[in-house]
């Protein structure tokens, strides 16, 4: 924790990182301590392929997780269609090691709670 309360994400950390609202890594934290969500973001499913990979090889989760609260906290807003839904994202460049990629980030509001759902790295 840095104060008013932010902290500085784990992998951000060590890498440059930016400052998260305990808030976000909160609710980050418990929509995805399902496994079944938590296995649905990082893995996809067989017609969606999320490619975590291209940014954290090996898809540790906990590294995942510190992108997506980045995401959520400094991300932009997107509107993001698929077939006959449209969905609500946020959207940002993310760097590791050298790499940038796109990552987009779907929630809902809960609450007046920014709730993310799904996410993956934009081809």
């Amino acid at each position: 924790m840095v104060g008013n309360g932010r902290l500085l994400v784990h992998n951000a950390c060590s890498k440059g990182g930016k400052l998260i609202s305990q808030k976000t890594n909160d609710v980050v934290d418990r929509v995805f301590s399902n496994s079944n969500k938590l296995s649905h973001l990082i893995d996809g499913s067989k017609n969606s392929v999320h490619r975590w990979e291209s940014l954290v090889p090996d898809k540790n989760a906990a590294d995942v997780l510190d992108i997506v609260k980045e995401v959520l906290e400094h991300g932009v807003d997107e509107l993001y269609e698929n077939g006959t839904k449209t969905y609500t994202t946020k959207v940002s460049s993310v760097t590791r090691d050298g790499i940038t990629k796109i990552v987009q980030i779907t929630y809902f509001m809960v609450n007046g709670v920014l709730t993310p759902s799904n996410g993956w790295v934009k081809p």
